[in-house]
């Protein structure tokens, strides 16, 4: 098992909680850290830690890959726990809060491009049920069901304003929450 952490200025005094022989790869877009981290700019939420993780990665990935935000908890009380305790080949929701939205974001947030986006990356449906905070444990065989091209081009959507914005704020990582169970389960 490897745990992503995209973080940003949250306390990861909690990493010390997890199963010694579990690997952590820390992406930090906040201040300083007093752990080993990878330095990011402050773009694109954990959507875009997590899509730079697998382009990075690629093919070299764990048998499992826990996603996660700095502060896990919040969506998830006993997420280190479910971590800990993992042994089910399967993708797995880490959150309390599980959500359906239609091709608009409806009726959580009206208005997003999830239609444009699912067509452009081909895991387009009519109702995109997600785990609330974009928080999972992905099989390997679930990431390597997408060849590297199809991750950086996912990337480079996600990262370019070929998703309409609305004002000056890029959409993609709210629009990649609802995704995320489409892209780890949907084989091109």
């Amino acid at each position: 098992m490897e745990v992503v952490i995209s973080r940003f200025n949250e306390n990861l005094d909690w990493v010390s909680r997890l199963n010694p022989d579990i690997s952590i790869k820390v992406y930090n877009k906040g201040n300083t850290l007093n752990f080993p981290s990878t330095k990011l700019d402050n773009i694109g939420r954990e959507s875009d830690t997590f899509l730079r993780y697998v382009v990075e990665t690629y093919p070299h990935f764990n048998t499992h890959t826990a996603f996660l935000q700095g502060n896990p908890f919040y969506h998830m009380s006993n997420v280190v726990e479910v971590i800990n305790n993992h042994f089910e080949d399967r993708l797995v929701y880490l959150s309390n809060k599980i959500v359906t939205n239609d091709n608009a974001g409806c009726p959580c947030h009206c208005g997003l491009p999830i239609e444009t986006a699912s067509m452009k990356l081909g895991v387009h449906a009519n109702d995109y049920t997600f785990a609330a905070g974009a928080q999972y444990i992905v099989p390997k065989r679930l990431i390597l069901a997408k060849p590297l091209e199809w991750w950086e081009k996912a990337l480079t959507l996600h990262n370019t304003p070929s998703l309409p914005y609305r004002g000056n704020i890029n959409q993609a990582p709210w629009v990649f929450e609802r995704l995320w169970p489409n892209i780890w389960n949907l084989a091109l």
